[in-house]
C-alpha cells in the first residue's frame, strides 16, 4: 500500500517506571511538552528497556524511529533539529528544534502538537493518529476479524431471505423485495462498522475520483462488450427487459433506479470498505501492507463476484465483467484509500447498462 504521512497525535502514551525516566518526564515516563523552541530528552538505557519499549510501541500501534547521533560542533543538523545540547552530568542529550523544521522532517524528534513521545536506547517511539487507514491506527483498530465475522453472516442471512422471498412470493415486486433483503444484510454491517470507528481518510472525496469515474466506468462497459463477444454473444443493444417492444413503468422504479443509487453506494461499502479494510487491517502487521493489499483485493473481488452469482443469472462472460469490476473497484480503492472512487466507477458502469437497455427500446 501507498504511505502517507501521519497528522497530530493521541497525547497518552505507555511510559516506563518512574525511576527510568528522564528528568522532566510525567510519572508514566512521558516527557512533558516543550515549549519553543520544543525539545526531547533522549536518556541511555539497557538493552532490556529498548526490548520492552518496542514490544509496548507495537501493542500501541505507534511508529518507531531511530535517533540519529548528535551532530559534531558547528555542524548542521540532518533531521530538522536546529541544536543537539548535552548534559555532561546527567549524560542526556537534548535535540532543540522548531515546530517547521520537524515538520519537514519525518524522521525528526516530534513533540507538542504531533503528541507525547518516550525513549529507548538509540530509538524514539510516537503516538500518532494516522491520516490513511493503510497505515493503521486506531481508526481501523476494529476492523479485524470480527467485523469480517459479522459482514459474512449478515450477508448470508440477507441472501438467504432474498432467495425465500422470490422461490414463494409470485410477484412482479418480488424480485425487489428480495434485492432489499440483501441489501439489508450489507447495510447492518457497514452501520455497525461505521458507528464503532471510520476509517482515516475513507471518506475522503477528490476531484480525480470523478475523472477515475468516466473513464474506468466506460471502459469497463466497452470491455463487457468485447467479453460478450468473444463468448459468442451478437453484441446487440439489450432487450431482455422489454415487454411488448417497450419498457415497463416499473422497470424504471425496481432495476433502473436502484441500479444507479442504492447498488453501487452499499455494493462498494460492504466489499470495497468493510470487507477489504478488514481484510487488509487484520493481515497488515503480520505479512506487511503489500502482501495484505494483495488478499484483501482478491478477498472483496472474489466475495463481489459470487454474490452476484447467487443472486444474478450469470453466464461466464458476465461473470468475467464482474470479476473485472470488482478488481478495478479494489485496487482504486487500496491505491488511494478513499471509497468514493469506486462507488462513482460503479454508478458510471450501470449506467451505462441502463442508458444501453433504454436505446435498445427506443431503437426497437
Amino acid at each position: 500500500m501507498l504511505d502517507q504521512p501521519s497528522d497530530a497525535a493521541d497525547d497518552r502514551a505507555p511510559g516506563r517506571a518512574a525511576s527510568g525516566a528522564p528528568e522532566g518526564a510525567d510519572a508514566a515516563g512521558s516527557p512533558a511538552p516543550a515549549s519553543a523552541p520544543e525539545a526531547v530528552t533522549r536518556a541511555a538505557e539497557p538493552e532490556t528497556g529498548a526490548a520492552a519499549a518496542v514490544t509496548r510501541a507495537a501493542a500501541a500501534d505507534v511508529d518507531p524511529m531511530t535517533i540519529p547521533a548528535p551532530p559534531a560542533a558547528g555542524e548542521q543538523p540532518r533531521d530538522g533539529a536546529r541544536l543537539f545540547d548535552r548534559d555532561a552530568a546527567s549524560g542526556h542529550t537534548t535535540a532543540l528544534f522548531d515546530r517547521d523544521a520537524a515538520g519537514e522532517a519525518s524522521t525528526a524528534p516530534l513533540v507538542g502538537g504531533t503528541g507525547r513521545v518516550w525513549h529507548d536506547t538509540g530509538r524514539e517511539y510516537r503516538h500518532v493518529r494516522r491520516k490513511d487507514w493503510r497505515l493503521g491506527g486506531r481508526t481501523v483498530r476494529r476492523w479485524r476479524e470480527w467485523l469480517i465475522a459479522i459482514a459474512l453472516g449478515s450477508l448470508g442471512v440477507g441472501v438467504l431471505l432474498g432467495t425465500l422471498v422470490e422461490s414463494v412470493w409470485e410477484s412482479p415486486w418480488a424480485p425487489l423485495a428480495a434485492t432489499a433483503l440483501l441489501w439489508l444484510g450489507m447495510l447492518v454491517p457497514i452501520v455497525w462498522a461505521l458507528s464503532r470507528s471510520r476509517p482515516a481518510g475513507m471518506l475522503r472525496i477528490r476531484a480525480v475520483d470523478l475523472l477515475y469515474a468516466v473513464v474506468l466506468g466506460i471502459a469497463l462497459r466497452i470491455a463487457q462488450g468485447w467479453i460478450e463477444l468473444a463468448a459468442g454473444g451478437t453484441g446487440a443493444l439489450p432487450t431482455s427487459a422489454l415487454v411488448d417492444g417497450s419498457l415497463p413503468q416499473s422497470w424504471w422504479i425496481t432495476v433502473a433506479l436502484p441500479a444507479v443509487t442504492a447498488a453501487p453506494v452499499l455494493e462498494e461499502f460492504f466489499f470495497r470498505a468493510v470487507v477489504l479494510i478488514a481484510v487488509y487491517t487484520m493481515l497488515r502487521r503480520r505479512f506487511g501492507g503489500f502482501a495484505a493489499g494483495i488478499v484483501a483485493v482478491l478477498a472483496s473481488t472474489a466475495l463481489f463476484v459470487l454474490v452476484h452469482t447467487l443472486t444474478l443469472s450469470s453466464t461466464t462472460d458476465v461473470v468475467i465483467s464482474l470479476t473485472l469490476l470488482g478488481l478495478v473497484c479494489s485496487l482504486l480503492v487500496a491505491f488511494t484509500g478513499r471509497i468514493w472512487g469506486a462507488v462513482l466507477v460503479h454508478i458510471v458502469y450501470n449506467a451505462t447498462w441502463v442508458a444501453l437497455v433504454a436505446a435498445g427500446a427506443l431503437l426497437g
